[in-house]
């Protein structure tokens, strides 16, 4: 018989990877492995696009863009400035109002060293 989890079930899905499920159906299973603590909790922006949910979380010495399309993909990427993470939150919701036939064409690290030239620019 093969063990096949429920909601809120704590559970170990490889080594090293274990946590509690939130989402489960026929086809899927998604664990919340990452837990910060409470005092962290209030240094969170939110926000629902079509078909994914959004966060930025200040951590000590960066932020944290988490989202997920609330199925089988889920990522996380890390900047040093509050604003580089919201020019990349930008071109994820740019992607999200165009049915997602728009995708990111550059890494982390590219899209970093392109948004800082863009950032350090004067608005007029």
């Amino acid at each position: 018989m093969t063990y096949k989890p429920q909601v809120n079930d704590y559970v170990e899905w490889t080594k090293g990877v274990e946590g509690w499920v939130y989402f489960r159906d026929d086809e899927y299973v998604t664990i919340e492995y990452v837990v910060r603590p409470k005092d962290q909790m209030g240094n969170q922006i939110e926000i629902e696009l079509s078909d994914a949910y959004v966060r930025i979380t200040k951590l000590d010495k960066e932020y944290e863009l988490y989202w997920t399309d609330g199925v089988a993909g889920e990522w996380v990427e890390h900047y040093p400035l509050l604003s580089l993470a919201f020019v990349r939150l930008g071109a994820l919701a740019s992607c999200a109002e165009h049915d997602w036939n728009k995708g990111f064409a550059s890494d982390n690290k590219e899209f970093v060293s392109k948004a800082s030239l863009f950032l350090e620019k004067e608005v007029d």
